[in-house]
């Protein structure tokens, strides 16, 4: 499989997570999200396995490590199938785990920018979707209703959580589109509207763990476009 289809088999996965969901089914957010990953992630483990060579040694060692315990960890221990399928209260089964190192690796063989750049741009329109459903959650009220007493904004996914982890990538994603002076500009506009978005989403999720990392990401942010800004 050529690059270009890794990269926009990756970008599909990308948006597919935040748009995907149910909203007659009696749960309207997980299954659907799971088909597409599960989905996508069977063609990104045959990605993975010819483009192995994208990997440094160090890598493929840690990555065969890591694979290796949780393997053995799920055959020795007392969760039986969950431990290999895992569960939907936020328990990665074997699967999973094979599917992030899979998208990992698929990621790590965009070598050229106009590859990084197709997958780049599907973070911004998932930044969009996102920062669309939490204006409307906000003005109206959540599209598809769930059965929480929570006043936290829970998003395309149903959950606090998960909205404030998505936020965090997707905003500063959305960022770093917006200061790439390289980047046309209605690409960059999207961008600052993702962000934007992105920034509402995360401060009404009250995802805590979520706001520390976004402190860090501000700093890092800073260091390195601090210089452009203040010469513009």
């Amino acid at each position: 499989m050529g690059v270009r289809r890794i990269a926009w088999l990756l970008a599909a996965l990308v948006i597919g997570v935040v748009v995907a969901c149910d909203p007659g089914g009696w749960s309207p957010f997980g299954p659907a999200r799971w088909f597409v990953v599960s989905t996508v992630g069977v063609l990104l483990v045959a990605v993975a396995i010819g483009a192995r060579r994208a990997l440094s040694f160090v890598e493929r060692v840690l990555l065969g490590w890591f694979l290796g315990l949780v393997v053995l960890a799920a055959a020795v221990g007392v969760e039986g199938r969950y431990a290999w399928l895992g569960t939907p209260e936020r328990r990665l089964g074997v699967v999973t785990w094979l599917v992030i190192v899979a998208a990992y690796v698929a990621g790590r063989s965009l070598d050229a920018d106009g590859r990084r750049l197709v997958l780049a741009r599907a973070a911004v329109l998932a930044g969009c979707c996102i920062g669309l459903w939490v204006g409307v959650e906000v003005v109206w009220g959540p599209p598809i209703e769930l059965a929480s007493t929570t006043d936290r904004l829970t998003g395309p996914f149903g959950s606090a959580a998960y909205l404030g982890a998505a936020s965090l990538l997707f905003g500063f994603v959305g960022a770093g589109v917006a200061l790439d002076r390289s980047e046309r500009r209605p690409w960059r506009r999207a961008a600052g509207l993702a962000t934007l978005g992105c920034t509402v989403a995360l401060v009404g999720s009250g995802a805590r763990a979520a706001w520390v990392g976004a402190a860090i990401g501000v700093l890092l942010l800073a260091r390195r476009h601090l210089r452009w800004v203040v010469a513009v």
